[in-house]
């Protein structure tokens, strides 16, 4: 039986996996606002979806350590270097691909905020924790910030 966790952690790989059809798709119409969007948008999604896939697979595979500090780290740190793997393996052709040393940097970003999204919004208890986090501190103010979470 999935866990709360797996079941963000999913709808979050469909999240990224949808960003990187979308630039495809907006590419494809030459629709891109921008052309560093253009670039990378594609290179975020898949460095989230990755992330998004792994964490709860290792939590699975693994259960008695899915809360030790290699694998929440191995989250985001493994799928970036499978993905720059890739990168140089298109810089040195061996494989069909363009080397862009700014793609390495799309992918950590994107694994990171999914990862640090898995780790604060994931079970409701987490995202309890930083909505009183939030009240605490008077960020939005109490009826914006119900209206924020609540959407």
């Amino acid at each position: 039986m999935k866990n709360e966790t797996q079941d963000y952690s999913y709808r979050q790989f469909l999240l990224y996996g949808g960003l990187c059809i979308l630039n495809d798709i907006l590419r494809e119409f030459n629709a891109n606002p921008s052309p560093f969007l253009n670039q990378h948008l594609f290179d975020f999604g898949i460095g989230g979806a990755f992330t998004s896939y792994y964490y709860p697979f290792m939590s699975d595979i693994l259960p008695k350590y899915k809360d030790s500090k290699l694998i929440q780290a191995g989250s985001m740190i493994l799928p970036t270097i499978i993905l720059s793997a890739y990168e140089f393996a298109s810089k040195n052709q061996e494989i069909l691909g363009t080397y862009d040393p700014k793609d390495i940097v799309a992918y950590a970003l994107g694994s990171t905020v999914a990862h640090v999204s898995i780790k604060l919004f994931s079970t409701k208890e987490k995202r309890k924790k930083v909505k009183d986090f939030f009240k605490k501190i008077k960020f939005f103010g109490e009826k914006n910030l119900e209206n924020i979470i609540e959407e």
